[in-house]
């Protein structure tokens, strides 16, 4: 089942940057509701993906891959969010959007080597978790300051 969500939220995801790239061609001023629908879709299931990954009984095993499908996730809520200001935030989901993707199939399709963690406490995981939206934020912050880059080359 695991699986069968990864890949599910990887095709949304695909899908929802695919018609983000056309509408941004059709008018860049206009938001994109197919796009935004997907992309929450696709957020949705990747949470349960998540959620019975971290939430699991027994010991936690804690892989890069899956780390970063959970940043990568925090992106992907925070350009939901994004997505119901008036900013043009969104728009970078462009790029964000299919690196999300591939780092769920990659999730899928790598038996990455992990960490196992036993009796996890409640300060580790508060801290694990904070961690992870930090750097969130941080990449998101990132794929935000190249648009801007950019931008600014051709203006």
């Amino acid at each position: 089942m695991h699986d069968v969500l990864l890949l599910s939220a990887a095709g949304c995801y695909l899908l929802a940057a695919f018609l983000l790239y056309r509408g941004l061609l059709a008018d860049p001023d206009r938001r994109n509701p197919a796009a935004i629908a997907l992309s929450l879709a696709g957020m949705v299931l990747h949470a349960v993906a998540q959620a019975q990954h971290w939430f699991a009984s027994g010991p936690l095993e804690i892989s890069f891959l899956v780390v970063m499908s959970l940043c990568a996730l925090v992106i992907v809520v925070l350009l939901l969010i994004a997505a119901l200001t008036p900013s043009r935030l969104f728009s970078a989901g462009l790029i964000a959007l299919p690196m999300t993707a591939f780092l769920l199939v990659a999730e899928w399709g790598i038996n990455a080597p992990g960490n196992i963690l036993e009796d996890l406490s409640p300060a580790i995981a508060t801290h694990v978790v904070s961690s992870v939206m930090a750097f969130g934020f941080l990449g998101l912050a990132g794929v935000y300051a190249v648009f801007v880059a950019v931008i600014d080359h051709f203006l």
